[in-house]
């Protein structure tokens, strides 16, 4: 029943984690200012992005906004995997499979937005939906 829910809840789960800051600073490259406030700041944006994507009015903004973010993501992920960072004493995903695995978030964002994969972002209401013979 709430199958169709899942996707546009994952990145809850991303931005639920982030209780672990001072871990999580580490795997930021040294360009980027204010670690801590970048980690609070992208686990704000996908809880806030989760729920843009459960509501229709405005699923197609949250999901381009994800994938964007999740582009954004990508040099820290990168980052922490080059470095050896360590995040609860394991070893950051590694490259072979970060980077495929961050396409596919940036797919699935852009999938449930309406952009991409044919879907219309639109859902469709019982009482408009063609009955099926």
């Amino acid at each position: 029943m709430l199958g169709h829910l899942r996707p546009r809840l994952a990145p809850a789960a991303g931005g639920a984690s982030r209780r672990d800051i001072p871990l999580r600073e580490k795997t930021h490259p040294p360009f980027v200012p204010f670690p801590a406030l970048v980690v609070y700041l992208t686990g704000v944006l996908e809880l806030a992005g989760a729920v843009g994507l459960v509501l229709p009015a405005t699923r197609r903004a949250a999901g381009i906004c994800l994938a964007l973010l999740f582009v954004l993501m990508l040099p820290a992920n990168i980052h922490a995997a080059l470095a050896g960072a360590t995040l609860a004493g394991e070893a950051a995903t590694p490259l072979w499979q970060r980077i495929p695995e961050q396409v596919l978030y940036i797919g699935v964002a852009l999938w449930a937005a309406g952009v991409a994969g044919g879907r219309s972002g639109h859902t469709t209401s019982a009482s408009t939906a063609v009955p099926v013979p």
